[in-house]
């Protein structure tokens, strides 16, 4: 599943067709692999780059090499290389890439991106918080059954039925877990009812129990 111009994109939208596409003729397109990272040319080279298709994770890590995801980012989202996150395909991905000075040469072309852009900064920056906080302060089962409820609120049918598209080591570190414990309460929740687990699909049969874990 991707997206086809780059006025679909979240920052483009509802430009003229004309406009995105001469924006587009300013992107460096490039293609990553799944589990492949984005190599940037060097610590001076800032660049903003959108999701064509695929998933991108966004991450970094402690100094014990401990990993912690901070984002997934899906067709149409934009993220910068403004720190030192790593950014890492989940799937094979297809990005437009634009160099900072570009990018500043399209904010200036027209006042609606830029109005956009700090609506979109400002949504990155919430979702970073997130989950900082989450990691800081909520045990691994309210974690995790947050982002089980999330998953069932933006990709279910219904609510509640919904494809997992995520390993449970990608599981594990988008909730600062390890793969082990995510198995481990999975099994535990299926077992007592709370989850029925597919292939490649999960079902949250009881709601009502995930919610009473978020405290």
């Amino acid at each position: 599943m991707g997206i086809d111009t780059l006025g679909d994109t979240e920052l483009f939208a509802a430009l003229p067709d004309n406009l995105a596409g001469q924006f587009a003729g300013l992107a460096l397109e490039r293609r990553l692999r799944r589990r492949q990272r984005l190599a940037f040319p060097g610590p001076e080279d800032d660049v903003v780059f959108l999701i064509k298709s695929g998933r991108i994770k966004i991450s970094y890590l402690s100094e014990e090499g401990r990993e912690l995801t901070v984002m997934v980012l899906h067709p149409g989202q934009l993220y910068s290389r403004h720190s030192e996150a790593i950014v890492t395909a989940l799937d094979d991905c297809d990005l437009w890439i634009f160099p900072m000075p570009v990018f500043k040469r399209i904010l200036a072309a027209d006042p609606a991106v830029p109005l956009r852009l700090i609506k979109i900064l400002g949504h990155i920056l919430k979702k970073t918080n997130d989950a900082l906080q989450s990691l800081a302060f909520r045990e691994v089962s309210s974690r995790l059954a947050r982002f089980l409820l999330d998953q069932a609120d933006e990709n279910g049918a219904g609510g509640n039925d919904f494809v997992l598209r995520f390993t449970h080591e990608e599981v594990a570190n988008l909730i600062g877990s390890t793969r082990q414990t995510v198995t481990s309460l999975l099994n535990r929740w299926e077992k007592n009812g709370i989850i029925a687990i597919g292939r490649r699909r999960m079902a949250i049969t009881d709601r009502g129990r995930l919610e009473e874990m978020l405290g």
